[in-house]
């Protein structure tokens, strides 16, 4: 079964459809594919692929430096600090025995030029950490 489905631009500004042809498929769901290349499109997908690998097993051997920093995973675990940081203590309310509710933590400013900046600050680190808005408690009990 042959499935024209590629356009492929060389670099004479020309294009061409690339046959694909289903080859069998597996048991396991996979499947052999016939691609019709050219010798310069051959070439230069045997160049991409050589060049990949390499750039993937030096990502990956980075990995093995003892001074490596896991970037992804350190903005994973702030998010999860910020996001505790205002579930838990900036964004808690409590209810007093009177039934007054009130913060027991706050972040106080006393420069009337920096409240305002402040406050967009701690909203969008609230919003972009997925924190939930203000929580209530009742002798430490969620409600």
């Amino acid at each position: 079964m042959s499935i024209p489905m590629l356009t492929m631009e060389l670099k004479m500004d020309s294009k061409r459809e690339v046959d694909l042809t289903l080859i069998r498929e597996n048991e396991d769901g996979s499947a052999v594919y016939n691609f019709d290349f050219s010798d310069e499109e051959l070439t230069a997908f045997t160049r991409l692929g050589i060049i990949t690998a390499l750039k993937a097993g030096l990502d990956e051997a980075k990995k093995y430096d003892p001074d490596y920093v896991d970037q992804e995973k350190n903005a994973l675990e702030l998010q999860g600090l910020v996001k505790e940081f205002f579930e838990k203590y900036l964004n808690r309310i409590e209810e007093s025995d009177s039934g007054n509710e009130f913060s027991p933590i706050t972040v106080s400013c006393c420069r009337a030029a920096m409240l305002e900046p402040l406050n967009n600050l701690l909203d969008k680190m609230c919003k972009l950490a997925g924190a939930k808005s203000k929580i209530t408690y009742e002798l430490g009990v969620e409600k």
